[in-house]
């Protein structure tokens, strides 16, 4: 494979200068199951010194992490091939049968040597790691594995997930008792896990299981009321319930986006494969209601359940969430976005709507809208109550695939036209600068994007009109 010939090229030279070194983790379990890799990972004794040497002979850098002393590691990077990259970690223990031992998970717990003639396909695998990769198991390595590094319990469900293998029993267990210990993990690192699992195209059963073992609720607290809220007629489950719901729907509609949004397909996966949005749109579609037990009211006449403003506090408490996680300001910014206008899109399509209207919710997001499109025909498929009337369920599933066709067939040319007006042009007609001069070129550009101008000559007489 590839990997096995960058190896021996950047180590070729210091060969005679270099101690054993053992090929582990993840190269060594995608090898096994033939996947191509770039994920490199050796272990060795005085790391540090050999990670130096191989960059002074050969075209290296060397980047230090040695946050943790007792788990130093040195990365490489070819300046020749800056794709590739060596991790270089000082071995734990007093061989690599020891150094294996203390490692995550029995499928990452596989060495293999790199001689002189190149890497030994004799497997080093004191833990039968190699059995449970053909058994499709997830096994902890050790009974203190997840309290050296309770991150290891997100892992655990992201490899499942990635991989598609079953988390074995006792390991299971061993995860369902420590969940507390979640909390010691940096925030950074558990939400980079987050981001992966919900990055898995069929991410919701692994959410599930997830909640089962109680891991979810440790990352996010914020579930637990939306566990015990009951809904009005719309719906037929909780608030909890039908949140994955809608997760798991949204996956449907991203797995199969051509049977949706057909030819223009290829741009909805363009724009969810920008930012994180994918992941980011699957966990709004988690916790869009997360504002509803806040809200929640019972009017006594009647027993009817509402909801007002669910929106807008889901917003501010999705907010406050990913401040708490250490989230980007732009995936706040996104998940704020998604809760506040997940209600906006189905007063768009309702009938009658301007079609100015539709425009400026188009230029307010950009593409963005998409997403907030996707989450409402999420949403809407989820209802299930008696109240949820099945040929307007279909209606505004088909408004959100036409409407999101005709973006990118016209409106996204449209609005990211230049103005064809701009404050000097209205100076030389006599404006003056001021709140009038700002609702003027507000109406320019709104009657612009609904494509009432052909060119400058048209908006200057749409102007001079608006004076009569």
């Amino acid at each position: 494979m590839r990997f096995l010939k960058n190896i021996h090229k950047l180590l070729e030279t210091p060969r005679r200068q270099l101690p054993r070194l053992y090929l582990v983790g993840g190269v060594v379990r995608d090898w096994l199951l033939g996947k191509e890799t770039n994920d490199i990972d050796i272990v060795c004794r005085n790391a540090k010194k050999i990670s130096e040497t191989v960059a002074m002979v050969k075209n290296a850098t060397v980047v230090a992490f040695e946050k943790k002393a007792d788990e130093p590691c040195y990365r490489i990077i070819d300046r020749d091939n800056k794709d590739f990259v060596i991790d270089l970690s000082e071995m734990r223990g007093d061989n690599i049968n020891e150094d294996l031992k203390c490692r995550d998970f029995s499928i990452n717990a596989i060495a293999m040597e790199i001689t002189p003639k190149g890497v030994s396909t004799t497997l080093i695998d004191p833990l039968g790691g190699q059995n449970d990769l053909e058994q499709r198991l997830i096994r902890l390595c050790s009974d203190h594995a997840i309290k050296d590094d309770p991150l290891r319990m997100l892992r655990a469900i992201r490899f499942s997930a990635e991989l598609k293998f079953t988390i074995e029993h006792d390991t299971a267990v061993s995860i369902s008792k420590q969940t507390f210990r979640l909390k010691e993990s940096a925030t950074e690192r558990i939400m980079s896990e987050m981001i992966r699992i919900f990055s898995v195209s069929n991410s919701t059963p692994y959410i599930r299981k997830m909640d089962r073992l109680g891991l979810l609720e440790v990352v996010f607290p914020e579930i637990q009321p939306m566990k015990t809220c009951s809904q009005n007629s719309f719906h037929h489950q909780d608030v909890w319930n039908h949140s994955m719901s809608v997760l798991e729907n949204c996956e449907t509609i991203l797995n199969v986006p051509e049977s949706y949004f057909g030819d223009q397909s290829c741009f909805v996966l363009d724009c969810l494969g920008k930012n994180d949005r994918l992941p980011l749109l699957k966990m709004a579609g988690l916790f869009h209601d997360i504002g509803k037990p806040h809200t929640r009211k019972i009017k006594p006449e009647s027993g009817r359940i509402s909801f007002y403003g669910h929106d807008a506090k889901g917003k501010a408490m999705l907010s406050d969430m990913a401040v708490r996680l250490k989230m980007s300001k732009r995936s706040r910014m996104f998940l704020e976005m998604l809760a506040a206008e997940h209600l906006h899109v189905v007063n768009l399509s309702e009938i009658g709507v301007k079609k100015s209207t539709i425009i400026r919710f188009f230029r307010n997001l950009g593409d963005d809208a998409i997403m907030s499109i996707i989450l409402s025909m999420a949403d809407t498929q989820s209802k299930m109550g008696p109240s949820a009337i099945e040929s307007e369920k279909k209606a505004h599933l088909d408004w959100c695939r036409k409407i999101i066709a005709e973006y990118f067939i016209s409106i996204k040319k449209q609005i990211e036209r230049k103005n064809w007006i701009n404050g000097e042009d209205l100076i030389n007609l006599g404006v003056l600068p001021g709140p009038d001069m700002g609702k003027i070129l507000k109406k320019t550009r709104e009657a612009q994007d609904s494509g009432m101008f052909r060119n400058k000559q048209d908006a200057l007489a749409f102007i001079q009109a608006l004076h009569k």
